[in-house]
């Protein structure tokens, strides 16, 4: 469901799934059942007087199985629809997202999925550190004993942002679940060894990637604030006094020279590792930027990459680089999402691919589009 769900598309979606079984009875092909799966199901919009009116609609599907014709001739009357059930998937009410009737709930046997406790979660990351920080692994002494305290000190900031920066129907993104905490150790588990040769790039690393992920899904400079004091806390408490001074670094895999492969290609070496010297990053993206021009006259860019426009370009290449990464970004036209993600696309070696609107652009165009994307990424890993 969507806040564009409506009644009748709801009721066309089931349809398209029955068949007549006899007269004004319809059941799912070859007298099977059929399992419907609501996802979302808070998200259909309220009307003024409060009503969910397609969540209304899925209540009398449910209790009195089934809905009426729509078809002119048989408008009024009664299509009953067999051997269905329904499941249900929502988020938690408040923070901008919307509850379901009463009445709806009275229908299913409900179960609420509490998040996992804090022993749970130390378990499950700690194992992973456990396994890739270790002397079989060539980690110095200092990097194993600092790996043993990342996981409490990422829950602890983690906590810390659920409890100071709840959600609100204006910042109704200010949510964070165990998707953030996977983030976090899934930079730090990518970036190789050989760059945390000691505890305090180790704790720069773990800085970095709180930062990125809690702050940067931030819209206001307070709130941002307060992400870097909780990790500067956290940071003390967790690693001493020495690395809570020290200032967060950026971290970024584009800063190598370019070498020559075996197919007699240049390419750079992605090392994530930390921005010791800002204008060689400038530099490396300026020398991007011109082989970006280079190659593709007809999409010619001509930026000037300000210290924001580095940052904004080390957060878009951060994201695609790591697995299944995605981003929305969001401003005002004009204000370089575009040219930016381009950038980083190339400078990461990946195929940007961007939709093409037109007037007759609709769902099989969208359809198509997406196959042809499936075949690129799955057949041809490009």
């Amino acid at each position: 469901f969507s806040s564009a769900t409506t009644p009748l598309s709801f009721q066309r979606a089931i349809e398209g799934e029955v068949d007549r079984k006899t007269g004004k009875t319809f059941c799912p092909p070859g007298g099977k059942g059929l399992t419907v799966f609501l996802d979302d199901a808070s998200m259909p919009l309220v009307n003024k007087w409060g009503d969910q009116v397609t969540n209304e609609f899925t209540r009398q599907l449910i209790e009195s199985g089934g809905f009426y014709f729509l078809d002119r001739d048989k408008r009024g009357e009664f299509k009953k629809i067999e051997n269905m059930q329904y499941l249900a998937a929502m988020g938690q009410p408040g923070g901008g997202r919307n509850d379901v009737p009463n009445r709806l709930k009275s229908k299913f046997l409900t179960f609420a999925m509490v998040p996992p406790s804090t022993m749970s979660v130390d378990n499950i990351y700690g194992s992973i550190l456990r396994a890739r920080f270790n002397s079989k692994q060539g980690a110095d002494a200092s990097v194993v004993a600092a790996s043993r305290r990342l996981t409490g000190a990422t829950i602890a900031v983690w906590s810390k942002m659920q409890r100071l920066l709840l959600p609100t129907p204006a910042r109704f993104h200010y949510v964070f679940n165990m998707r953030d905490l996977s983030r976090i150790f899934q930079g730090i588990m990518e970036t190789p060894l050989l760059v945390l040769y000691d505890e305090n790039h180790l704790v720069s690393l773990w800085k970095h990637e709180c930062t990125r992920v809690f702050a940067d899904k931030l819209t206001r400079a307070q709130d941002k604030d307060v992400v870097d004091k909780v990790i500067g806390e956290i940071t003390l408490e967790h690693f001493g006094e020495l690395a809570a001074r020290v200032a967060t670094k950026w971290w970024c895999d584009f800063q190598r020279n370019r070498v020559e492969n075996e197919d007699g290609d240049f390419t750079a070496p992605k090392i994530y590792e930390p921005v010791d010297d800002w204008p060689n990053v400038s530099q490396k993206a300026y020398d991007f930027l011109g082989l970006f021009n280079e190659r593709n006259p007809a999409k010619c860019m001509n930026l000037v990459l300000f210290s924001d426009a580095l940052m904004h370009l080390m957060r878009v290449n951060r994201i695609i680089q790591q697995r299944r990464g995605s981003a929305m970004l969001v401003g005002v036209g004009g204000s370089g999402k575009q040219s930016l993600s381009r950038l980083a696309a190339f400078a990461s070696g990946h195929f940007l691919f961007q939709v093409t609107l037109t007037k007759s652009y609709g769902d099989l165009a969208f359809l198509e589009d997406l196959r042809d994307l499936c075949i690129r990424a799955g057949q041809r890993g490009d």
